[in-house]
């Protein structure tokens, strides 16, 4: 799996045990790749690609948020998707 973040094309890979318990996914810049934690529940591996991905743009502009941030804007994302499956298209 891909995805891409500005204008770079990161994979998404779905690994075992090599994170830290605390840490449930990671975003690597060098290697261009997001990699999620296999004991993830199924909404919980959207979470923390929402997260890395946020964490991704936010870098990519020159900017470092707090945690606390990125897991605000990743849950709310989340919900927002979830309350709104049938997205508005603006653009008819």
């Amino acid at each position: 799996m891909k995805i891409k973040i500005g204008a770079i094309d990161y994979d998404i890979r779905i690994v075992e045990d090599t994170l830290t318990s605390d840490n449930a996914g990671k975003i690597s810049f060098v290697k261009s790749e997001i990699v999620i934690d296999e004991d993830c529940s199924p909404q919980d591996r959207q979470h923390v690609l929402w997260h890395e991905v946020i964490h991704g743009i936010t870098v990519q502009a020159g900017h470092e948020v707090s945690e606390g941030l990125v897991e605000c804007i990743a849950y709310g994302v989340m919900q927002v998707l979830r309350d709104n499956p049938e997205w508005p298209d603006l653009n008819d």
